[in-house]
């Protein structure tokens, strides 16, 4: 098998190849970025589609040289994982590669004796110091009461759909419905309409144990399951053998014959309590989760999904509900009463239980009855049970009224905390986005940008949000150039290590210009340098916007972008830039020559 070098006596050259490839993915990608940004039409395999999104050009991109093609999968594999993490800022991520690696080229070839590795820990040191003040910047979406705005998120919705109106108000009220801790999929819609349907539920995050997800699928979904609850760590499997056995006996589906589905939510399991569940997996509808949280914070919310599925108890030695006391490991006398739900739905990292508003509770009803012994009546105590309907809407109303009156006579921050989250989880659910389109092409399309905005409305609540435009890393231009260059006056480097980190830091420093005169180029409009000290030296919530050709105060004109957003697409960009600063040689193996390299990194969409 040959090896295919590229330039293997001339790193100058290969210098010249990366800038060079780097251009033509940025002039591509950055062709659709901001309000001015153009439509891409792509010819694949699988039909012709017209498109102003980034990542969407991103993923089509192939060169027909071959290390060209490697290195423009390089900047766009930090357009992908920045989309992954935080939904948007595929190609500020690509714009920032290509400047980055552009600007560190330039200082090490003024200076040839500088220590690449010191330049590339100054990058480091740069992305943490814009990093620290983003999130200085940030200005949170919720206001005091936890409440989100809905007019902040509907402004970040609407620029993450490609400032598609009816798309981003769909999306931001959908994200509104199902609350912060609340989860959206997106689907196929079958009438060609696309539709949000939302479902009461609750969402808790845990590590999903694998033999419980089927393998190549990323979730298990359990229909019209019962739920078992202990805060125990279980690793003889004896110590639950008889939950089991009764759950085996005593939960058939009366309108199928078929076993309901068990769900064990406990605080961990391993040995062969785990070994032999696992193998019960393989054969029956049973699944066991470990609950997240340490201690009193694991059974409050225990507690909660005890309340919400109606499992009557929840075994924990905290609080003298042993299993031991309900007669577990004695020959007779088990009293469990199994939870509800109308699913249960793991996924690798978080659980769903989706419930009904309105539940049939099985109650033990005493009824008195007259009983012949030994040819006398006496009156005898019976126990029956009936099923009598919970409205869980009000009961779950009342725990979250409850929670909030708790929290006006609490001074812990970390108590306060646990119980906004209790608070926000309780009151948060679960919808689908149904997606519709003309076309199997815009169908993807639409899918993929309803998924991302999903994501960037969520980044927004999590993080908080800040100017957009361009703007944003233009306002931490001021504290970065402090640390380049410490001394007033002064912008000349020697030759110890220590400048050669501040030529690392002035590199990223010479960047964070790029997406507003990338944005400002897209609209025809020729950039000032005095309109970039104007940015710099503006209050927080002024920026540049190319829509009025001035400064403006960038909230009330709704031009605004998560603040995780803006740090990730650095973040990545700057990581990938280093990569190509160090590299002086390029290895393609003559199998993977004339490959699509596209499809290494997005197969799906090829």
């Amino acid at each position: 098998m040959k090896t295919y070098i590229t330039h293997p006596h001339e790193a100058e050259a290969v210098k010249e190849q990366i800038l060079s490839a780097l251009k033509k993915v940025s002039n591509i990608v950055c062709s659709t970025m901001g309000p001015g940004g153009r439509n891409v039409t792509i010819h694949s395999s699988t039909g012709i589609i017209t498109t102003k999104d980034g990542v969407t050009v991103a993923r089509y991109l192939n060169f027909d040289e071959p290390i060209e093609n490697l290195i423009a999968m390089m900047a766009i594999d930090a357009a992908q994982k920045t989309v992954k993490e935080v939904g948007d800022g595929t190609t500020t991520s690509v714009l920032l590669v290509e400047a980055i690696y552009r600007n560190l080229v330039q200082v090490v070839r003024d200076n040839p004796h500088a220590n690449l590795f010191q330049v590339c820990n100054g990058v480091d040191a740069a992305v943490r110091i814009i990093r620290d003040a983003l999130h200085e910047m940030a200005i949170p979406i919720k206001d005091d009461e936890g409440i989100i705005i809905e007019h902040l998120l509907r402004d970040i919705a609407v620029i993450s759909a490609n400032n598609d109106e009816v798309l981003g108000r769909l999306i931001a009220n959908a994200v509104i419905g199902v609350g912060e801790n609340g989860t959206l999929d997106v689907r196929d819609s079958l009438d060609g309409s696309t539709y949000v349907e939302k479902m009461d539920g609750y969402v808790f995050p845990t590590l999903a144990l694998r033999s419980f997800i089927p393998q190549g699928k990323s979730s298990a979904t359990f229909d019209n399951p019962v739920f078992f609850i202990a805060d125990y760590k279980f690793s003889n499997y004896d110590d639950i053998r008889e939950v089991v056995s009764t759950w085996s006996q005593e939960c058939i589906d009366k309108a199928t014959g078929k076993l309901r589905p068990l769900v064990m939510i406990v605080s961990d399991i391993d040995g062969s309590a785990l070994a032999t569940m696992t193998l019960n997996a393989s054969k029956m509808p049973i699944v066991v989760v470990k609950a997240p949280h340490f201690q009193g914070a694991r059974m409050d919310m225990l507690n909660d999904i005890a309340l919400l599925t109606q499992t009557r108890q929840v075994f924990s030695s905290l609080t003298g509900n042993t299993m031991e006391r309900f007669g577990f490991g004695c020959p007779h006398n088990k009293d469990i009463e199994f939870g509800q739900a109308l699913k249960f739905v793991l996924h690798k990292d978080r659980a769903e239980i989706i419930r009904a508003p309105v539940v049939g509770v099985g109650v033990m009803k005493e009824i008195i009855k007259q009983k012949e012994v030994e040819g006398e009546m006496i009156l005898v105590k019976e126990y029956e049970k009936e099923v009598v309907s919970v409205d869980l809407d009000a009961i779950v109303s009342a725990r979250i009224a409850d929670l909030k009156a708790s929290l006006k006579v609490m001074e812990g921050d970390g108590e306060r905390r646990l119980v906004k989250e209790r608070i926000s989880r309780l009151s948060s659910g679960m919808g689908i986005v149904y997606v519709g389109a003309d076309s199997e092409l815009e169908l993807a399309y639409k899918k993929m940008v309803i998924d991302d905005a999903i994501r960037a409305c969520f980044t927004a609540i999590d993080g908080g949000i800040t100017i957009g435009g361009g703007n944003a890393l233009l306002k931490c231009y001021e504290l970065l150039k402090l640390e380049v260059w410490p001394s007033e006056g002064s912008e000349d480097f020697d030759t110890t290590e220590d400048d050669d980190a501040r030529r690392g830091m002035l590199a990223v420093l010479q960047s964070l210009s790029e997406p507003l005169r990338r944005i400002t180029k897209n609209m025809f409009i020729e950039l000032a340098d005095t309109t970039i000290e104007d940015v710099v030296e503006a209050d927080k919530l002024y920026g540049y916007s190319v829509m009025v050709n001035d400064m403006d105060d960038m909230f009330d004109a709704g031009i605004i972008d998560p603040v995780k957003v803006t740090e990730s697409a650095l973040k990545n960009a700057a990581s990938v830039a280093k990569q190509l600063l160090l590299t002086e040689y390029f290895l393609l193996l003559e199998d993977v020559k004339d490959m699509d390299l596209g499809k290494l990194f997005y197969p799906e969409q090829r």
